[in-house]
């Protein structure tokens, strides 16, 4: 037991090996970091399952719903999202009854959330790999609609909204290229997408963006 207490405090620099408390700080350090990270890893899932309870609900879902469906095509003079491309026997067997959404209703309902899940991915509140395990689908599904698209598009036209839903950008585009990176089993990509995404160029980004708003 003596050997053993000498071998991990007593400091063996004098002649010319490693210290030993360099050593046990190093262990210290490092079992600190892995508790720390644990703990991390629990708040940002508890906090993901708060943001799944939030989201799901009956007036996100139906236009999620609409949305997937390609059901809803924005009306810019009106400033609302209609309900087209949807029979009346389809209309009630999935009882939907409304005939458009507000903005505004489309914004505190789905985008908003998306893009606040944007926001606490880039400030690293929560982390990307269960961002994009539970709501990757969505985000995309989300991102890459064409109602959704020429309605943003349409906002930045103001130079006033110019970086409007910017984070529903950066969500949306980071979860691509994270889901890519796993398909094909890369793990040192998806560490790279993990850490320095916010600092990849923003003329990148835009470039990307761009060829999206060109299919419209």
């Amino acid at each position: 037991m003596n050997e053993l207490f000498s071998f991990f405090f007593e400091d063996a620099s004098a002649n010319g090996s490693i210290s030993r408390s360099a050593i046990w700080t190093f262990v210290l350090v490092f079992v600190a970091y892995l508790q720390f990270r644990k703990a991390n890893h629990i708040s940002s899932a508890d906090f993901i399952h708060r943001l799944k309870n939030d989201f799901f609900n009956k007036e996100t879902r139906e236009i999620y719903f609409l949305f997937e469906k390609d059901y809803l095509r924005y009306d810019e003079e009106n400033e609302i999202f209609e309900v087209v491309k949807i029979d009346d026997k389809t209309k009630a067997e999935l009882g939907i009854t409304r005939k458009f959404f507000t903005i505004y209703e489309v914004d505190d309902f789905l985008l908003g959330d998306i893009y606040d899940l944007g926001l606490f991915e880039q400030k690293r509140i929560i982390d990307i790999d269960l961002v994009y395990e539970e709501f990757g689908y969505y985000i995309a599904t989300v991102w890459e609609n064409k109602a959704i698209r020429y309605y943003i598009h349409n906002q930045r036209e103001d130079p006033r909204h110019k970086d409007v839903y910017n984070k529903l950008d950066y969500i949306g585009i980071k979860c691509e290229l994270y889901g890519a990176a796993k398909l094909a089993n890369n793990p040192l990509l998806l560490f790279r997408i993990r850490g320095i995404f916010s600092k990849i160029s923003l003329r990148k980004l835009a470039n990307k963006i761009n060829k999206a708003n060109d299919s419209l």
